[in-house]
């Protein structure tokens, strides 16, 4: 018999850092996370529409075509703080404590359907993001049942993993709320906050199953992926100017391809022509 689901809440012992201020916010970051080298939970709470594929392509890139996504919230989290950031409010300029975690290969960035949040660090700010760790895919690949069928099918969203892993029942009401408002409520920053921290809750049940598995055929590469600008094989600095076709993503741990051959579990999965 299945325990009854329990609404999630964010931990007394976890703090919550609001940071709204450009003067205040590389010091706020390097407080709290400069000397923070394990995994972080990472979500963007955006306004306006994703791009779709063909107009991806098209795109001029660093894009900020109002027209699509506009990052409001950059939410990162560890097991002891939830560190919400306004960008709006920071003038859209990522904090070099932001692009120093993004940017590092060995710090997992976990999340659910993870891609859509690195492609947009893409194409907004031109960043490159290393170690994306999908975690709807690294559940699935856990489980026996997708050995009858590929890894390709639905994703696994925070909500769900919470409900399957601990019983827990978080409250998504304020994710279609208005992003682009000029002043956020408290509801919105401790959604952003919960949120994100239920990502690494996650990532903690996950991770030890990951580690100890023996299949032939798991690997990093299995679970996580690193998204670049590249042109020719050769990855682009930040800020280059580049076309949304030089969107690449490849396996953590794999060579970069110039040519994509349909073969990686979490990449192919998303079906999204934003890697060649």
């Amino acid at each position: 018999r299945r325990h009854p689901l329990r609404p999630f809440t964010l931990p007394t012992s976890v703090a919550v850092v609001f940071i709204n201020d450009a003067n205040t916010a590389d010091a706020l970051i390097d407080q709290h996370l400069g000397d923070y080298s394990q995994a972080v939970s990472f979500d963007i709470e955006w306004s306006r529409n994703t791009p779709r594929k063909d107009k991806l392509h098209d795109m001029s890139i660093p894009n900020r075509d109002p027209n699509y996504q506009i990052p409001r919230l950059i939410t990162i989290a560890t097991p002891y703080v939830v560190l919400v950031i306004d960008m709006v409010a920071l003038g859209q300029v990522l904090p070099q404590g932001v692009k120093d975690i993004l940017t590092d290969g060995d710090i997992p960035k976990v999340g659910s359907n993870i891609i859509v949040d690195t492609t947009l660090v893409l194409r907004f700010y031109g960043l490159p993001v290393y170690n994306a760790v999908d975690l709807s895919h690294a559940y699935r690949v856990l489980h026996p049942y997708i050995e009858s069928g590929p890894l390709t099918v639905g994703v696994e969203g925070i909500e769900s993993l919470l409900r399957k892993l601990f019983r827990l029942l978080i409250d998504k009401g304020e994710r279609r709320s208005n992003w682009a408002q000029p002043v956020l409520t408290r509801q919105q920053i401790d959604y952003a906050a919960a949120d994100a921290y239920a990502g690494i809750l996650i990532y903690g049940a996950v991770a030890p199953l990951l580690a100890a598995s023996r299949s032939p055929h798991f690997t990093r590469s299995t679970y996580s992926f690193n998204m670049a600008l590249v042109v020719d094989g050769r990855i682009l600095p930040e800020g280059a100017a580049a076309s949304g076709r030089d969107i690449h993503a490849w396996g953590v741990n794999h060579d970069i391809k110039t040519n994509w051959e349909p073969s990686h579990a979490v990449l192919d999965g998303y079906g999204l022509p934003v890697y060649t």
